[in-house]
């Protein structure tokens, strides 16, 4: 009976009765096939590390480890394949506690829902496929008549490696680590030279998720996250469990290297399509394919995950767990600026050169017109 409980709270009631009814302080609802997620336990600080037995269709990368200082223990997973129900298995000492989820894969994101009166996906026209594909260029660049060739820049990246430049989505987007306090270590000093934006950001690829104090020179956060790593360190931030919290205050490292890298991910389609038009270069067409699928996979997921769409507020850094995706979509607003004109004029100057490209987008499954 007890488990039948368990069950019948983590399945049908929002997380934060959940909370309130049930050892388990945060989990989802639904997630995204390949997107990392936390569950998140109630249990004594002095209790022994518990168990977890997981489907096929998930797999655990980390956990917390002891010594514990909070009674909310942390566990890491990635969803690996689409199903209705993968049940994650908690061995804990005062019995088995289960988690149900639900995976969806990138076809189930594109079906046409409804969730609380609200169209989904929210993509134009809403509930309907697309009246008409736009096949011809309007101002031609005259590029395909080239024979120049680039060097350098995107054209020396692999695909993968600009495939992985876009950081997932459930991260929370913000502009400052903690615009009130600063510095966990040298406080409000982090302004002293330079009143807006004063951390150190590294450009270079594969991102590091790492950030610099300007004042000391010490990096943030201390657990490794680019490789995994989510809770080591005296100043850990997992990107999704409310940042890292010192003395109360949460300081959004991950939140603010994920705006960054946002906006890095935002270049690269218009890069390579100015490239092509410079040179007449097919291989800058590839490459910007390959970020324009990208792009169209995160915004595919944006679509219908719509507690996503807004994780760029102070609120969202400082939550416990994403939005869950029964909590309605809240707020919808347009977030398309964030990539249609970058995107606009890429496919504008590539055009033309489109169809040479045959393996722009064999990464993922994103039908060459629909998906861009």
């Amino acid at each position: 009976m007890r488990r039948f409980s368990l069950l019948l709270a983590i399945a049908g009631l929002p997380s934060a009765v959940c909370a309130a009814t049930s050892p388990v302080v945060y989990a989802p609802d639904v997630v995204g096939v390949e997107r990392m997620f936390m569950v998140a336990l109630k249990v004594a600080t002095d209790a022994p590390e518990v168990t977890v037995t997981v489907p096929d269709s998930v797999t655990m990368f980390d956990r917390q480890r002891p010594p514990f200082r909070e009674e909310a223990r942390r566990f890491y997973f990635r969803a690996l394949k689409a199903t209705p129900r993968a049940e994650i298995r908690f061995a804990t000492a005062g019995g088995t506690i289960t988690v149900p989820v639900e995976i969806w894969s990138f076809e189930d994101l594109r079906k046409f829902r409804t969730l609380k009166g609200v169209q989904l996906p929210r993509r134009w026209p809403l509930g309907k496929a697309l009246p008409e594909l736009k096949e011809k260029q309007i101002f031609p660049t005259g590029a395909e008549g080239k024979v120049g060739q680039g060097r350098g820049g995107y054209l020396s990246m692999s695909d993968e490696r600009i495939w992985a430049m876009q950081p997932d989505s459930t991260i929370p987007r913000w502009h400052w680590v903690n615009i009130q306090h600063g510095c966990p270590i040298h406080g409000k000093d982090v302004y002293a030279k330079r009143a807006y934006y004063p951390w150190q950001l590294d450009p270079s690829t594969p991102w590091r998720w790492k950030i610099k104090c300007p004042v000391g020179g010490e990096e943030y956060p201390s657990n490794d996250f680019a490789n995994g790593d989510m809770t080591r360190g005296e100043f850990p931030d997992d990107g999704i469990g409310g940042g890292c919290v010192r003395d109360g205050k949460h300081y959004g490292f991950i939140a603010e290297l994920s705006q960054y890298y946002c906006r890095r991910m935002m270049t690269v389609a218009p890069d390579c399509a100015n490239g092509y038009v410079r040179t007449g270069d097919v291989r800058y067409v590839h490459k910007a394919l390959v970020a324009l699928c990208r792009l169209a996979v995160e915004f595919s997921y944006l679509a219908t995950m719509t507690q996503h769409r807004h994780r760029n507020t102070v609120r969202q850094v400082e939550r416990f767990g994403p939005g869950r995706f029964d909590e309605g979509p809240g707020r919808i607003h347009d977030l398309s600026h964030r990539t249609a004109r970058p995107a606009n004029r890429s496919r504008a100057g590539l055009r033309p050169n489109l169809p040479r490209d045959r393996e722009g987008s064999r990464h993922h499954p994103v039908p060459a017109k629909q998906g861009l």
